[in-house]
């Protein structure tokens, strides 16, 4: 019997021993996954070193750059755009480029990287690829930043995987509170692999400021091309009389009642008439969220915002394209080089659009001959995916040298 209860004593510790035994592998692979997670996971060790070494890198390119620039400019390099429109070399051996002639550059010569990838986390939709080597369809001259000739894809880019297929292209999705944060930089990011072949030096997308600075329209003045400074102190902005006219700030307030009232800047005061009952969205350099106070006898300021959305017409100038026109129009090649795609496409330009029910967020577009404001996300926590066309703006080096090769032709070399 003592022999019996021994036994049973020790098979009862062996059990114990390798339920131990057993609980300890566990938390040893627990703490081996959440290590392996700290190293290897998106925002892991490896993930951060390489993102400060990229940056590191583009940081010394850079400088680099402007060192390159500088150096070009005191040996009389560069380019100047002149008050006709037409650019010139500064030293004036290279004269009468013009906005829209074709140049014969080509993104796939010494690119050593072909290829972007477009991550869900980034634009907000899904995975979307784009293959430098599948554009085909040329480059046209936009303008001149900083003396450097900018040149603009005649058509979309699309992506070769992922995107939407409309009207026998593929356009780039965009979505959300994650595709309107990121949207610059993801647009910007897309393009630039396209100004990395021999005879550029990077890239970007366009912009609504390089179609305003074309179209001569400014939404502090709407309807007149390239107003002077007294013009836009007298002008009539772009939504005027409106709780969204250009410019307007508009501070909200909270008292724990069922939506956030506003003050503003041009003495519109009232309470909003819709909205989510429980919390506010908005985004300044990234999205924030204030809850419903509880307290109804104190009000809490939730935030200022500024109104910076604008649409019009390039012949007008205006929303509405019935009026006289001052702009430019479809028999000149500036009109043609912006407006006459089949395709929607992104400005890599974000607005916020406050309205009487909320306030919405998202990037400009050129649709339909149109400059218009997309709605990506709102006030309410409501978002929207939206597909479009890129456009890559790249920076020619200003040592390049220009040769006319017919009208409105242009060949490249050093």
């Amino acid at each position: 019997m003592t022999n019996t209860r021994q036994n049973i004593k020790n098979l009862k510790q062996k059990g114990i021993t390798l339920i131990a035994l057993v609980v300890t592998i566990i938390v040893l692979l627990i703490l081996a996954g959440v290590s392996i997670q700290m190293i290897t996971g998106q925002n892991g060790i490896l993930n951060k070193a390489r993102e400060a070494a990229d940056k590191t890198k583009a940081a010394a390119d850079e400088e680099q750059r402007r060192l390159d620039d500088a150096v070009a400019i005191i040996d009389g390099k560069g380019f100047i755009q002149n008050s006709d429109g037409t650019i010139q070399s500064i030293d004036g051996t290279i004269q009468g480029i013009k906005i829209g002639d074709s140049i014969n550059y080509n993104a796939q010569l010494d690119n050593k990287n072909l290829s972007y990838t477009s991550k869900e986390d980034q634009n907000g939709k899904e995975s979307q690829v784009f293959d430098v080597s599948k554009y085909t369809k040329g480059w046209k001259v936009l303008g001149v930043e900083n003396n450097k000739i900018l040149i603009i894809s005649n058509d979309i880019i699309e992506p070769s995987e992922g995107g939407l297929w409309s009207n026998g292209h593929k356009l780039y999705w965009l979505k959300g509170k994650k595709g309107h944060e990121n949207s610059i930089e993801e647009l910007n990011n897309i393009c630039d692999f396209y100004g990395a072949g021999k005879y550029a030096v990077g890239g970007r997308c366009i912009t609504a400021e390089d179609v305003n600075k074309i179209t001569g329209y400014n939404p502090n003045c709407v309807g007149i091309r390239n107003p002077s400074k007294d013009q836009i102190l007298t002008g009539t902005k772009c939504f005027s009389g409106n709780l969204y006219e250009y410019g307007n700030k508009i501070k909200y307030l909270w008292d724990g009642t069922e939506y956030p009232k506003y003050e503003s800047s041009i003495g519109l005061n009232d309470k909003l008439s819709t909205g989510h009952p429980d919390y506010f969205m908005w985004y300044t350099d990234k999205w924030n969220t204030k809850n419903k106070p509880d307290n109804v006898d104190e009000i809490e300021e939730i935030t200022t915002l500024e109104a910076t959305a604008y649409k019009y017409y390039p012949e007008t100038l205006k929303e509405e394209n019935t009026s006289a026109i001052v702009g430019i129009t479809d028999d000149n090649l500036e009109y043609n080089l912006l407006f006459n795609l089949t395709d929607p496409y992104w400005l890599a330009t974000r607005y916020c659009f406050p309205d009487v029910t909320m306030t919405t967020y998202g990037c400009f577009w050129i649709k339909d001959g149109f400059v218009e404001f997309m709605s990506l996300a709102g006030s309410k926590g409501s978002e929207y995916d939206r597909p479009a066309g890129i456009r890559p703006v790249v920076y020619l080096d200003m040592r390049v040298k220009l040769n006319q090769n017919g009208d409105n032709n242009w060949t490249l070399s050093y």
